[in-house]
């Protein structure tokens, strides 16, 4: 209760709620203004959704399909993988549909482009802000990120590659509806917004570490290792007062930065921390098997 009443716990999650609201806006901006009207070919619960789409003779939007195929995810990660894992993509499960609907039905939004090439540079890099802001912000875009998300937790599998996979797959269904002009823009599209989103991220290997300076440490490490985050404590000393002091060393991916933050500042909200990029991490839990130690 007390987390609850703390102003600056309030205002981390006020700032979180907007950034998370406003990540999922840009990204169905892209979607209904440049990619759907261009025809280009797109991965994720759009591409799912565009597929159902056409399956069906255009008498559903694509925004309305794409709801359905969130709505049916999330009830999937629900009971998968809790209520935990499933109010981590509620935001976007539910939001994303509703701004696509919102922007493909504002004249003023509509023909913005005739050219390709305009429509494929704004598009990605809408999605790559967008995308690259609720990361940050530590939540999900919801849809077909559950998949994986839940092939990880349940088999261990690695989430970037089931994701790729996943992403060509709703593509390639995607091609009988395209020519061979949109197929190729579309391919264009993901490289460019996968740059963007990494650029957004600021994080170039995926990874960041936390160092993390607090006289509540043995509390902060306790709560870190309960998120399923490694840690190490290294003895410190502090230059001014001398006094002795443990030092929190932790790695984590980009998608868990916010977590590890807020949990951080709920425990100590004076604590020091510096939060650096990575450009590799090898070793247990990121190049090695987390269970077995293992390639």
């Amino acid at each position: 209760m007390k987390k609850v009443m703390n102003p600056a716990f309030l205002k981390r999650r006020v700032i979180q709620l907007m950034l998370l609201l406003a990540g999922n806006a840009i990204d169905a901006m892209g979607i209904a203004l440049f990619i759907l009207p261009a025809g280009f070919i797109v991965s994720g619960a759009t591409g799912m959704g565009r597929i159902l789409s056409y399956a069906l003779g255009g008498t559903w939007n694509v925004s309305a399909c794409v709801m359905l195929f969130n709505v049916l995810l999330f009830l999937l990660a629900w009971i998968c993988m809790g209520k935990h894992m499933a109010a981590t993509i509620v935001i976007g499960t539910f939001t994303f549909p509703v701004f696509l609907d919102v922007f493909e039905h504002i004249p003023v939004f509509m023909n913005l482009t005739d050219n390709p090439i305009i429509s494929m540079i704004c598009g990605a890099m809408c999605l790559g802000v967008g995308t690259g802001i609720v990361i940050r912000a530590g939540g999900s875009t919801g849809g077909a990120d559950v998949i994986p998300i839940i092939l990880h937790g349940k088999k261990d599998l690695p989430i970037a590659p089931v994701m790729y996979v996943l992403d060509c797959i709703i593509m390639l269904f995607q091609i009988p509806w395209a020519t061979k002009e949109q197929i190729l823009l579309g391919i264009l599209t993901e490289f460019i917004t996968a740059i963007v989103l990494d650029k957004v991220q600021v994080i170039g290997g995926g990874e960041v570490q936390f160092l993390i300076f607090s006289r509540k440490s043995e509390e902060i490490n306790r709560e870190l290792l309960m998120l399923d985050a490694g840690t190490t404590l290294l003895h410190g000393q502090g230059g001014y007062k001398g006094r002795d002091e443990d030092v929190i060393i932790c790695i984590v991916s980009s998608r868990k930065m916010r977590e590890i933050k807020d949990a951080v500042l709920d425990i100590d909200p004076v604590a020091f921390m510096t939060i650096s990029s990575v450009q590799e991490v090898s070793g247990r839990g990121f190049s090695l098997d987390r269970k077995t130690g293992m390639v």
